[in-house]
């Protein structure tokens, strides 16, 4: 199981216009993507000095701070600076007044129930996804989706999950999932909440995927993994097991490292040598 990896997670993100027929052809490409903080591969690095090598690479999508350091992996030039922005309008007013720093090569829309999103935005998610993609599409950016499944209890939101249903069902029901693929070439699943859980896991992934390609095949579908996600701190079994799940689900994995907590630093870095030891 192990040495399959590398096919779990495969994501012919070389081009953006690589098409996809089936599930089965994400996989051919047997480039391994990884989307994780910019900060964090400095870190993983400091720890495991193999990684470096592992990060610098096409694969490798290292988000930066639109507000501090827009290029932060340092030592990997050949990786693909990303920005993460979790609100269209601060992406909108960076771009109107030429913020971005000419090197970053695709941009995030991370869209959640917390203060960072404004309301307008949280309540209408599909709205604002597909103005962020186009936007970033007319300034020649890489587009990555990530709308958490948490929008699915937003006060006045346009869909929102009914009492006593469960986020997983809430997202899929209000078809999140297709609507950001119909606008991006990457679609993030934030499944770490079920990470603990891998059937629940699994089934989130296979249903989000399915919905997610039948409008747009060549979407890339990344699956969220953590070292603490929200249902409490996970171990290196709990983070390989997850990734295991998603064998033939889902095309890489956007990795969130806590690495101010040096356990979890720690972490971090045993599960990204283990990626690099069982890629083929």
């Amino acid at each position: 199981m192990a040495s399959r990896v590398a096919r779990i997670l495969a994501a012919a993100l070389c081009t953006a216009s690589v098409a996809a027929t089936s599930p089965a052809s994400a996989f051919a490409s047997q480039h391994l993507l990884e989307v994780l903080t910019g900060s964090n591969v400095n870190r993983l690095v400091t720890g495991h000095p193999r990684l470096r090598g592992f990060f610098n690479h096409r694969r490798v999508y290292p988000l930066g701070n639109p507000a501090a350091d827009q290029i932060q992996a340092r030592g990997v030039p050949r990786a693909r600076p990303t920005l993460i922005y979790q609100s269209y309008a601060r992406f909108a007013a960076d771009v109107a007044g030429g913020r971005i720093d000419r090197r970053i090569q695709a941009v995030a829309y991370d869209p959640e129930h917390w203060s960072l999103t404004p309301v307008g935005e949280q309540q209408a998610p599909v709205t604002y996804m597909r103005r962020f993609a186009n936007l970033a599409r007319a300034h020649g950016f890489r587009v990555l989706l990530a709308p958490a499944r948490d929008l699915m209890v937003v006060g006045r939101a346009r869909c929102h999950a009914a009492a006593g249903e469960r986020l997983d069902h809430a997202y899929l029901r209000c078809r999140i999932p297709a609507a950001a693929a119909a606008d991006a070439n990457i679609v993030e699943v934030q499944s770490q909440a079920d990470e603990f859980q891998l059937r629940r896991f699994r089934r989130l992934l296979e249903r989000t995927a399915a919905q997610a390609r039948a409008v747009n095949p060549s979407v890339r579908i990344l699956a969220g993994i953590s070292t603490h996600p929200p249902t409490g701190a996970a171990h290196l079994e709990t983070m390989v097991r997850a990734a295991q799940a998603a064998e033939k689900r889902v095309d890489g994995l956007w990795v969130n490292v806590f690495s101010d907590h040096p356990a979890q630093r720690r972490l971090g870095g045993r599960f990204f040598r283990w990626l690099q030891l069982h890629r083929h």
